[in-house]
């Protein structure tokens, strides 16, 4: 699976169809996640619907615009260490949609903590 992040953005938008391009050239399974995304804001919703049209997948869990995404990274630690709810449900959220998206169960650990990030991303092929 091919983890396409992007900015809800124009630009992001035009930079992604060359990645998907290439991405279908190579048969993987792929999908677009929107990052730093603003609460209601309209612009998400347009370049969905502009993902559409161009026929790029693109997952319904987003990211948002949080500060403790980059002050993890500073921490070496990632959201789920830290413990913010929000980022970390969001996390959670787009964890699950894209081992759905892979036919994959994830281990019962995996469904029950958010501690580690290791622990979320250990998965299993459903049976």
């Amino acid at each position: 699976m091919v983890v396409m992040p992007m900015q809800p953005s124009p630009a992001d938008l035009w930079a992604i169809q060359d990645t998907h391009k290439l991405v279908l050239g190579e048969l993987r399974p792929h999908v677009a996640v929107l990052t730093r995304v603003v609460p209601n804001a309209k612009n998400t919703d347009e370049i969905r619907k502009k993902l559409m049209i161009l026929d790029i997948p693109y997952a319904k869990s987003t990211l948002g615009n949080r500060v403790v995404f980059p002050n993890s990274m500073e921490q070496g630690k990632t959201v789920l260490d830290l413990g913010n709810s929000t980022s970390t449900d969001e996390v959670n959220a787009l964890v699950k949609e894209i081992a759905k998206l892979m036919d994959i169960e994830l281990k019962e650990e995996a469904k029950t903590t958010t501690s580690k990030l290791k622990n979320i991303l250990s998965f299993r092929k459903a049976s």
